[in-house]
């Protein structure tokens, strides 16, 4: 019976593995932009990303977005995870007091595909 249930917890964590799964040379960051006072979503909050020739391989890279009426956002990035020197993106969001939340994100080298990274922050809803 403990094989059996073990086949079966085996089972569904492959099946949802490779539901999550991009395709292995591609980098999906995703995550949600909250407000710091209360947790809830921040709806049409612009969120960029960046990786800059310089301090990376690869060459630049740009891209920016808005959030979804439940915060969230994605980016999905072609050959951005590939096996070699590593990747590192960031991450911006600009809070109340315009000040640019950074984060940091890698790709670890290639071995990394999928990345989730949520910010919270103070909103113009919000007393700052």
């Amino acid at each position: 019976m403990k094989k059996f249930l073990y086949s079966i917890l085996f089972l569904f964590a492959f099946l949802g593995a490779a539901n999550a799964q991009v395709l292995p040379s591609d980098l999906y960051i995703y995550g949600q932009v909250t407000r710091s006072s209360d947790n809830s979503a921040i709806a049409n909050k612009y969120v960029e990303l960046w990786r800059d020739s310089v301090n990376g391989s690869g060459g630049a890279y740009y891209a920016s977005t808005y959030t979804s009426n439940s915060g969230n956002y994605n980016f999905y990035i072609t050959n951005g995870s590939v096996t070699g020197p590593n990747q590192l993106y960031k991450l911006r969001v600009y809070d109340c007091q315009n000040f640019g939340n950074v984060q940091t994100v890698s790709n670890n080298q290639g071995t990394v595909d999928l990345v989730q990274q949520n910010f919270s922050i103070c909103d113009n809803n919000n007393l700052c």
